[in-house]
């Protein structure tokens, strides 16, 4: 360890993957790099955190998609959330979340499995929100 170590520079590296599986599409880390010896700037922090006025519904990202996309929406108040996936006939394929949700900002994975745990095929899809009495939905793209 003493060759990563000089007078005022010291250098770790850590890697660190996810599988995407859980509540994110993935991220890594590699070489951090701690300078030793420095002022910290003075960093003040905004602890006023705005809810938005209605339901907002972003695009999945990425889209288009294969294997899994990310769907973000944020809740002005707390209530019941139902997000769906539907084929272009209409018929739902996946159900994401049903049921109650706390207000703020959310993020939701989908494998481009259905319902039953089968991978779908490709093509366009729905996906569809309904949350504070309103409803709100954009296109996705799974291209395999």
């Amino acid at each position: 360890m003493d060759s990563f170590i000089n007078e005022d520079e010291l250098y770790i590296r850590l890697l660190f993957t996810s599988d995407g599986s859980e509540e994110s599409i993935g991220w890594f880390v590699d070489d951090i790099h701690l300078i030793l010896n420095q002022e910290m700037p003075d960093v003040s922090v905004n602890d006023e955190f705005v809810l938005p006025s209605t339901v907002e519904l972003y695009p999945a990202y990425p889209n288009p998609f294969n294997p899994v996309t990310s769907i973000r929406y944020n809740l002005p108040q707390a209530g019941l959330v139902n997000l769906k996936v539907y084929d272009l006939m209409g018929r739902e394929i996946r159900t994401l979340t049903d049921g109650f949700e706390n207000a703020g900002m959310k993020s939701v994975l989908w494998d481009a499995r259905d319902n039953h745990g089968n991978m779908i095929s490709s093509g366009v899809y729905i996906y569809r929100l309904e949350a504070a009495g309103q409803v709100q939905a954009n296109k996705l793209i799974l291209l395999k």
